[in-house]
């Protein structure tokens, strides 16, 4: 399983995140794309060594050292991440994307 898609509003939330880690400290935001890019791979290898969260097939993965996680699910054409969120924002904000 080679393919994976960001939603929009999931690579919203990449970015905004790489943006907020970089100017707290130069470099950090390079660190967080490294630590997704490795989530990713291991998702697109293993996608069901991570646990299903939200019925019926939603699935996170933390990222990481750093409070996000990515929450994605198996489609026909590989994996989609819906979103990649803040383990401190509200639970679920994202379901309203499906």
């Amino acid at each position: 399983m080679a393919w994976s898609e960001l939603l929009p509003e999931a690579e919203d939330e990449y970015l905004d995140a790489v943006t907020y880690y970089e100017r707290r400290r130069p470099g950090l935001g390079a660190r967080f794309r490294t630590e997704l890019i490795a989530i990713l791979g291991r998702i697109r290898n293993t996608p069901h060594m991570y646990q299903v969260v939200y019925q019926p097939d939603f699935r996170q993965a933390r990222v990481g050292i750093f409070p996000y996680s990515l929450y994605y699910r198996e489609v026909a054409r590989g994996i989609e991440v819906v979103a990649v969120s803040h383990d401190k924002q509200r639970p679920g904000y994202w379901l309203d994307r499906i």
